[in-house]
């Protein structure tokens, strides 16, 4: 088993508290992390699929927070900001608007 694995086995895992909230153009969300800082966390967005990973300590233990979030609406990956403040962070992200319906010409011969 290599170093990583082991320390990630020794490390308790936690899925943080999560509520997400939805407007006509974005989502929002917020992720309870207390206890995690800024360099610790990581964010990111694939194929509507969010990802938060954060560690924690709390006194001598340490955390790792892990969740994953599947959105059904494409999103806009380079409109995403994240904030981390006093433990919550914050995500807004932005839908990607539909395909506009079109009529299509049709050519005869």
């Amino acid at each position: 088993m290599t170093e990583n694995a082991l320390a990630a086995k020794e490390v308790p895992q936690k899925q943080p508290l999560v509520d997400v909230f939805e407007s006509e153009t974005a989502f929002l969300i917020h992720a309870e992390l207390p206890g995690a800082v800024k360099e610790s966390l990581e964010v990111s967005l694939e194929d509507s699929m969010l990802r938060i990973e954060a560690q924690a300590t709390f006194g001598e233990e340490n955390y790792r927070y892990l969740r994953s979030l599947r959105f059904k609406q494409a999103l806009d990956g380079e409109s995403v900001s994240a904030k981390l403040e006093q433990g919550l962070l914050s995500i807004e992200l932005q839908k990607l608007a539909p395909p506009k319906a079109r009529t299509i010409e049709v050519q005869v011969n």
